[in-house]
């Protein structure tokens, strides 16, 4: 947390891969929302704002081994050249159809609160968003498997 109440989530993996990028390819700015696909650090900030009062610009996965970092930055608060290892192209924010870092923090709120809102009422069809997210389910007769 810096002087002006800006705040970083650093999360530490030592499996860091590209999965914990915003994003691994150009996105339209007219495309829909799309969770990332970690979640983590981007709930870890909204509790932080929350209960810290404090204005997270950034969500940082870190494996410090490889001194490799992924997330999501707020490209307007953040100089991505003052963290080594981290891709600005993959992980910064604008991006999409989202502005801002906090409009990042609250659409993905939303969906989450929208998809448990789903599981309560009883869906619990798969919909796997790709192949990867098949990588470790155990259940490998399904027919949504990707």
């Amino acid at each position: 947390v810096d002087a002006e109440g800006r705040a970083v989530v650093i999360d530490y993996k030592t499996s860091l891969g590209p999965a914990y990028h915003l994003h691994g390819r150009d996105v339209e700015p007219d495309e829909p929302f799309a969770l990332p696909r970690k979640m983590q650090a981007l709930i870890y900030a909204r509790v932080a704002e929350r209960l810290l009062g404090v204005r997270v610009v950034a969500t940082l996965y870190v494996n410090p081994l490889r001194r490799a970092v992924a997330g999501a930055f707020d490209a307007r608060a953040l100089d991505a050249a003052a963290v080594p290892g981290l891709d600005p192209d993959r992980s910064r924010v604008p991006y999409g159809a989202v502005g801002s870092f906090p409009e990042l923090l609250d659409r993905a709120e939303d969906e989450v609160a929208r998809r448990l809102a789903s599981l309560a009422a009883g869906d619990i069809r798969p919909a796997p968003s790709d192949a990867e997210a098949c990588r470790y389910c155990p259940a490998v007769i399904c027919e949504r498997r990707l």
